[in-house]
């Protein structure tokens, strides 16, 4: 669930960076809204490299990821409303999401995550190889719900 909501909100950002969405966006809101809608994408592109996968007893398999292409060229402009309209009621759930995905890798030891070794169950099935959250992604995140 987290993975595919990470992507579709990759996948929104960039439409709405690109301009794609400008015709549903209110004129005074466009470029407010790009803005915050790139900074929430440099974020998702470089979370990739902040995350490792851990596959363990009770966590995703690897047999159950989804394509990383799952939203591409599919959001449809006529319903930006409708993707703002979740994405605001949903922004604090991903927040919080990530952080408690966060909360997992901290448990883990330095040598668990340079190696390969099995821990679990992890509900999401990555974790955070950095030694901190970063609260830019989460402010990033609360700006881009402010205009949305």
């Amino acid at each position: 669930m987290l993975a595919s909501t990470v992507l579709f909100l990759e996948e929104f950002c960039k439409k709405v960076d690109g301009g794609k969405f400008d015709a549903h966006i209110p004129d005074a809101n466009t470029m407010k809204l790009s803005k915050a809608s790139y900074a929430v994408s440099l974020y998702l592109d470089s979370l990739t490299d902040s995350l490792l996968p851990r596959y363990g007893p009770g966590s995703v398999s690897e047999r159950n990821e989804i394509p990383k292409d799952l939203y591409k060229g599919k959001l449809e402009p006529k319903k930006f409303g409708d993707y703002a309209k979740w994405l605001k009621e949903n922004i604090p759930n991903i927040d919080n999401a990530l952080f408690n995905m966060y909360r997992e890798g901290v448990k883990l030891s330095k040598e668990q995550l340079d190696t390969n070794t099995e821990v679990g169950p992890l509900k999401y099935g990555f974790v955070h190889k950095g030694p901190y959250v970063d609260v830019t992604f989460s402010k990033a995140l609360e700006n881009l719900k402010r205009h949305l």
